[in-house]
C-alpha cells in the first residue's frame, strides 16, 4: 500500500509531532477516508441528500461527517448507517476555534478527500484542509446564492483556488456559479438530487387516507394544499399565505386547507400573519414531521413559493407521490416541473399568478390527476438515488486517480 502525501507545512511547525503522528509508519487504509463538512445536521434538503449519499457509499469508503455548529435528527440516521459523526460546536461563522479543532481532526484521521456543503463550511474547511495536505477537495453549491455580497464572492473565489471540483444540483445553479464565481467550465459538475423512491410510492389505501385526514381534523371534501419547507425567508412562505388569501376570496366554499410542514426562525411570525389574513382556520402548522409521505397522501396539490432555491427535494417527493406541483421559477424548479405538463411554474413573489395556478388545479380534478401521474413518472425515471450516488462516486474516482 502506498504512503499518503507528506504534510510539510505542519511537520516544520512541529504540529504533526505534537499530535503523535509518524508519517513514515502510516499506511493507506483499506478504504479511502472521506470527510463531509456541513453547517448543521438538522432536517433539511442538503442534510437529507448527504444522508442518502453516505448510505450509498458507506461500503466503499470510510466516512466521517463533520457538523460545524450542531447535530440533529440526520446525525443519528448517519450514525445508524455506519458512518462517524463529529460536531465542532462552533458559535458562529467567525468562531476562529474552528481552525484548531478542524486541523486536529484532519491531522489525526488523515482523510484522502474532503467534500464541503454550503457557504459556512466551504470558506472555513476548504483552505484548512488544503493547508493540512488533504489531497482531494470538493465543494458543493446547493442554492442560487444571490444573497451574497461582494465580500462573500471574493471569499468564495479565493477558496476556489484550493478546490478540485465544485458540484451543483441543477443547471441553473451551475450557470450562476460559473458567472458569479468565474470558474472554468470543466470545474463545475451538475449532480441532481436523488430521491428515495421506495419511501414515496403512492401506496396508501383509501382507508389510510381517511384516517390521516381524521387525525389532522381535515374534512373529507376539503381541498388540501401541502408545503414542506423550513421557515426561512428563502422559502417564501409569506407569499404563499398572501396568495391563499386571494384564493379564499375567489372560491364559493371555504373548503381549502393549507398544511405547512417544517420549523424555523419565521414560524411564530407566520402564525401571526395567518391570523392577520383571517386564515386561521385554513392553515395547519404541523412542525417538523417524520410522516411526510403520509401527509402527502392526503394532499391534492403541493405549492412552493421560494424566492431562492437550488433543487428542492420536497418538490421531488411531492411529484413522486403523484401530486401536481405549483412552484416558483427559481433555481432548478423548471428543470423538474414542465409547465402545464407535470405541474405549473409561476413567477416568484407574484401573488396573482400563484393564486391563479392554485385555482386552476382546484377547479380541474382531471388536470390534477393527469399532471400528478406525469409528475410521478418523470421524477422516478430521472432522479434515482443510485444515479446521484454513482455520479459522486465517479467524480471521487476521477480525483483519486
Amino acid at each position: 500500500m502506498q504512503n499518503l502525501p507528506q504534510y510539510p507545512l505542519f511537520q516544520k511547525a512541529g504540529i504533526d509531532k505534537m499530535l503523535g503522528h509518524n508519517n513514515r509508519h502510516w499506511k493507506m487504509p483499506d478504504k479511502k477516508k472521506i470527510i463531509y463538512v456541513v453547517p448543521t445536521l438538522g432536517l433539511g434538503g442538503t442534510e437529507s441528500q448527504l444522508f442518502l449519499l453516505v448510505v450509498g457509499l458507506k461500503d466503499k469508503f470510510n466516512i466521517t461527517v463533520c457538523s460545524l455548529y450542531s447535530l440533529g435528527p440526520i446525525a443519528k440516521k448517519i450514525e445508524e448507517a455506519g458512518a462517524k459523526v463529529v460536531c465542532l460546536n462552533l458559535t458562529s461563522i467567525w468562531d476562529i476555534r474552528f481552525v484548531v479543532r478542524f486541523l486536529k481532526l484532519l491531522l489525526r484521521e488523515r482523510f484522502q478527500l474532503i467534500h464541503t456543503f454550503l457557504f459556512d463550511a466551504i470558506i472555513w474547511a476548504v483552505p484548512v484542509a488544503k493547508m493540512a495536505g488533504v489531497p482531494c477537495v470538493i465543494s458543493s453549491r446547493r442554492n442560487l446564492d444571490d444573497w451574497m455580497k461582494f465580500h462573500h464572492l471574493i471569499l468564495q473565489r479565493l477558496v476556489n483556488c484550493f478546490t478540485s471540483y465544485v458540484t451543483v444540483n441543477s443547471e441553473r445553479v451551475r450557470k450562476f456559479v460559473l458567472q458569479k464565481e468565474r470558474l472554468p467550465d470543466w470545474k463545475v459538475i451538475t449532480i441532481y438530487n436523488g430521491l428515495d423512491i421506495d419511501k414515496f410510492q403512492n401506496r396508501f389505501t383509501e382507508q389510510q387516507i381517511v384516517e390521516k385526514r381524521k387525525e389532522l381534523k381535515i374534512e373529507k371534501n376539503e381541498f388540501v394544499i401541502c408545503n414542506v419547507a423550513s421557515f426561512k425567508i428563502s422559502k417564501g412562505h409569506k407569499y404563499l399565505l398572501e396568495a391563499l388569501k386571494i384564493v379564499k376570496q375567489r372560491v364559493a366554499n371555504n373548503d381549502i386547507k393549507l398544511i405547512l410542514v417544517g420549523s424555523g426562525p419565521l414560524q411564530k411570525g407566520l402564525h401571526r400573519k395567518a391570523k392577520r389574513l383571517a386564515l386561521g382556520e385554513n392553515v395547519l402548522f404541523l412542525g417538523s414531521r417524520n410522516d411526510i409521505s403520509e401527509i402527502l397522501s392526503i394532499a391534492d396539490i403541493s405549492v412552493f413559493t421560494s424566492i431562492r432555491e437550488g433543487l428542492s427535494s420536497a418538490i421531488l417527493e411531492s411529484m413522486a407521490m403523484n401530486k401536481p406541483v405549483v412552484a416558483t421559477d427559481v433555481g432548478g424548479n423548471a428543470e423538474v416541473i414542465l409547465h402545464n405538463e407535470n405541474g405549473l411554474i409561476v413567477p416568484p413573489k407574484n401573488l396573482q399568478r400563484i393564486a391563479e395556478a392554485i385555482l386552476t388545479l382546484y377547479r380541474d380534478r382531471n388536470a390534477r390527476l393527469n399532471m400528478g401521474n406525469k409528475a410521478s413518472a418523470y421524477v422516478k425515471n430521472r432522479f434515482k438515488i443510485e444515479d446521484m450516488v454513482e455520479a459522486n462516486l465517479n467524480l471521487y474516482k476521477k480525483v483519486f486517480l
